[in-house]
């Protein structure tokens, strides 16, 4: 069977492989390969945060998708994406769209939240910065089965452990402020 589109070449996968089990040590986490029926490769770290894990996982094909889980229930949800020619079209008919005050942020992102000041709070300069400069899937805040979940998907250099401690920095950062505007901390 060929593949089309892998996000690696074979030595590739060695080294994703070698760079998620050093940042995951590195982390006190846990990294593991899952391999489906159709012979792909899924690898996924878990690392201990709060009181549960931030999860990376990522495949041959997929995006790399960064999540954590909290334990308690959330009131608040937002979700953050690039904002496209449609949703363009569906802010001048009156969709919702919340507007941070920066222009390259507000020009680039569509942000849907129930919480306006706790997206604000958690969009620092650094966290804004990151997104910007990151080619963003999605961001988001969300209750998936009485449980709410940050998760963040991007297309990113997986095989970089500065670009990975980066992007666990940033993610630690939001959420310390979303455990802390929900008085879980």
């Amino acid at each position: 069977m060929f593949i089309e589109n892998c996000k690696y070449s074979w030595s590739e996968i060695d080294t994703l492989r070698n760079v998620w089990k050093t940042f995951a040590d590195k982390n006190a986490g846990e990294f593991k390969i899952f391999v489906t029926k159709t012979n792909l490769r899924r690898f996924e770290i878990q690392i201990p945060f709060s009181d549960n894990q931030i999860k990376f996982v990522t495949t041959e094909f997929k995006p790399l998708k960064i999540n954590y889980t909290f334990k308690k229930s959330l009131i608040d949800e937002f979700l953050i994406y690039n904002e496209d020619f449609t949703d363009k079209i569906m802010t001048f008919f009156g969709s919702k769209k919340l507007l941070i005050a920066d222009l390259t942020f507000d020009k680039k992102f569509f942000i849907e939240t129930n919480n306006e000041v706790l997206v604000k709070q958690m969009l620092s300069v650094k966290v804004k910065d990151f997104l910007l400069g990151q080619d963003i899937t999605n961001f988001k805040l969300e209750k998936i089965n009485n449980e709410h979940q940050l998760s963040l998907t991007l297309v990113t250099n997986e095989l970089s452990i500065s670009n990975l401690e980066s992007i666990l920095d940033i993610f630690k950062a939001c959420i310390i402020t979303i455990e802390i505007k929900n008085n879980l901390h």
